[in-house]
């Protein structure tokens, strides 16, 4: 056996066995599932598609592929059927700013579905905590 050959396999046996609870993305896939499931669930839906239009368009109604924290759009959210989904976070580094859709919708839906009877929810992401993501109650 090459080193190279011996170094890549040690290298590999470590990171795997270094964070042994790391989800497989089948289980990740699955449980992005359940949790839309959950979701979907405690409101008849409208929160999914809120989170849904949320982070894949724009106050325009233009497609994107994700959201920038710190925007108008990210601070004033989206509002539908006497909910809100919101992203603040003004003091986050460059690197902490873009959120693209599928960390968007996965994050809020793991929310919904852990949160309260409606999926109202407060969570922290990015680095250091500073993202805000809330899906709140509006009138």
């Amino acid at each position: 056996m090459q080193f190279t050959t011996l170094l890549t396999t040690l290298t590999l046996a470590l990171i795997t066995t270094a964070n042994p609870t790391r989800p497989s993305p089948n289980t990740m896939v699955l449980n992005d599932l359940n949790n839309g499931v959950k979701c979907a669930n405690r409101d008849g839906g409208s929160v999914n598609a809120l989170i849904t239009n949320f982070c894949r368009h724009n106050h325009n109604g233009d497609t994107l592929n994700g959201v920038t924290v710190g925007t108008e759009w990210a601070r004033g959210g989206l509002r539908y059927n006497g909910m809100k989904v919101s992203i603040t976070g003004a003091n986050c580094p460059a690197n902490s700013k873009w959120v693209p859709s599928e960390y968007c919708e996965g994050q809020f839906t793991w929310m919904c579905a852990t949160g309260g009877p409606k999926g109202g929810n407060v969570a922290r992401f990015g680095v250091n905590g500073c993202q805000t993501w809330k899906i709140e109650k509006h009138a």
